[in-house]
């Protein structure tokens, strides 16, 4: 599709590219402005992806209730890919507190500036954070995205306290 080759694992219904576009060309293209925000969405990006703040945040609201099923008193919450941090905000209105890890210079400054919240840059690969930080990680359509899968894993693993609990969609 678009020049890329769509694989499927042989063993799962997991649909995936390989081998992925450069990490200099997809670096480009998550810190555009246009990522986020225009008709771009047609191949690469969400459009207008601020506009879906509501939408976007009751949804998280469901997936934060369950994460409160199985872990009733999260003490730290990471946000893999955060975007501009709508999962944030849901977590900050429960009092919850969250941070986000976000390769997008646009999304990370967006959510900093607008919303207040912390976020880390980087990818889950790469990134500067403690040992045993978080009780709970999340990935919001990220694992997609990600170019390492293994070390993404060792990383969840090594800044994952222990019995932390991760949360992935795709």
């Amino acid at each position: 599709k678009d020049g890329f080759w769509i694989n499927k694992c042989c063993h799962s219904n997991f649909h995936f590219v390989f081998p992925q576009e450069p990490a200099e060309c997809s670096n480009k293209r998550y810190n555009s402005p246009e990522y986020f925000n225009t008709q771009f969405v047609q191949k690469f990006g969400y459009g207008d992806y601020i506009s879906t703040q509501e939408i976007n945040e009751a949804w998280f609201k469901t997936i934060l209730d369950e994460i409160l099923v199985i872990n009733p008193s999260p003490q730290n919450i990471l946000d893999v890919g955060c975007a501009v941090g709508f999962f944030l905000n849901v977590c900050k209105e429960h009092n919850i507190h969250a941070e986000g890890l976000e390769r997008s210079d646009f999304a990370r400054d967006y959510g900093i500036k607008q919303f207040g919240h912390t976020i880390h840059k980087g990818t889950i690969e790469l990134n500067t954070i403690p040992n045993n930080s978080y009780d709970v990680i999340t990935l919001f359509d990220v694992i997609e995205h990600v170019q390492d899968v293994n070390k993404a894993f060792m990383e969840i693993g090594r800044i994952l306290k222990p019995k932390g609990l991760i949360v992935i969609n795709t």
